[in-house]
């Protein structure tokens, strides 16, 4: 089993426009203590380009597609599954399939995790100090995200879709037993989890949210009025699913 500090899991359904060959190659070069655990779900394309970097790369980067899994939050599962298999490691990065931060931001990100805080959320705040998409809506939509999570858990975040979520390994076990509810919202149902084992207000202190220094949008900005009343039903659905199970 390698040693690893950090393991950055990559749900993709299109590998060959997601990821970067050069700004991998460079980045692992750099960092010779990261390894990335890439899963290809549905019809995913683009393998060859990750074989690639993988023969460079042996031990470090891991493939695994199966078209079973049908969503980007089946695909982290399994990826932080089989991560803590392979690895021998202290903190698991989950990254979105956008991909719309990048290796470096994620790295930086988990460098926040310490013995008192288990689990950092990367936040997309617009801030004078950051790069970000101008035209992009994200302080209202994540402003609505986060009014309905925070009433249903009593948690505080600004970005609970989070692009970057950086794990200790202790928490893994526990988080990504049992498959998600809700896989399409998988990072909404983690933070549902979280507060399941750790209380609301224990868990003030052991999640920190920070704000990543930039982020790109692979996309032209959508914030059709349907976004808003699928997220608020995903979210009551959770908060009836975790009060159920807790009795």
């Amino acid at each position: 089993m390698n040693s690893i500090e950090l393991v950055i899991v990559i749900p993709c359904d299109d590998l060959g426009k997601r990821l970067k060959s050069e700004q991998i190659k460079r980045f692992l070069r750099k960092q010779k203590n990261v390894a990335l655990v890439v899963v290809g779900y549905g019809k995913a394309s683009g393998f060859g380009l990750v074989e690639e970097l993988r023969r460079c790369f042996e031990q470090r980067i891991y493939i695994f597609q199966d078209k079973k899994l049908g969503d980007s939050g089946a695909a982290v599962r399994m990826g932080v599954l089989q991560a803590e298999v392979l690895f021998s490691v202290e903190k698991i990065a989950l990254l979105e399939p956008e991909l719309s931060i990048s290796l470096d931001e994620t790295l930086r990100l988990s460098t926040c995790i310490s013995s008192k805080v288990h689990v950092v959320l990367g936040a997309r705040v617009p801030k004078i100090d950051s790069s970000y998409p101008e035209k992009e809506p994200h302080s209202v939509l994540q402003a609505i995200r986060a009014y309905w999570l925070c009433r249903k858990t009593g948690l505080r975040f600004f970005d609970p879709s989070s692009p970057c979520i950086i794990i200790r390994l202790p928490l893994v076990k526990q988080l990504f037993q049992h498959p998600w509810y809700r896989p399409s919202v998988y990072r909404m149902e983690l933070l549902f989890r979280l507060s399941e084992l750790y209380g609301s207000d224990s868990l003030k202190y052991l999640v920190r949210e920070i704000p990543v220094k930039s982020w790109q949008s692979p996309c032209k900005p959508k914030f059709p009025l349907s976004s808003m009343i699928k997220e608020q039903f995903n979210v009551r659905r959770l908060s009836g699913y975790y009060k159920k199970v807790n009795g």
